[in-house]
């Protein structure tokens, strides 16, 4: 997240003259729902592979946070994605 947060803070604030797709959520939004996401993963692996198979629930919660995550990372700005090791 830190490393994020410095890609962040090197890109200029000034306008420029390329065209660039509309945002529609903000970076702090898009950086704190990929927090959350990465937390409730990490809360079903330690729950065991095990308990994940036995659980319709969780494998179903699991699916879901992949496709948000994914989501998610489609949106974040070129920026963070060059500069994401």
């Amino acid at each position: 997240m830190d490393a994020v947060r410095r890609v962040l803070s090197s890109v200029p604030t000034r306008p420029t003259l390329i065209a660039i797709e509309p945002v529609t959520r903000g970076i702090d939004d898009l950086l704190a729902g990929l927090a959350e996401a990465a937390d409730a993963a990490a809360e079903i692996v330690r729950l065991g592979k095990k308990r994940r198979e036995a659980e319709r629930p969780l494998r179903l919660a699991d699916e879901a946070l992949i496709d948000r995550l994914g989501d998610i990372a489609t949106k974040l700005p070129d920026e963070v994605i060059k500069g994401t090791p």
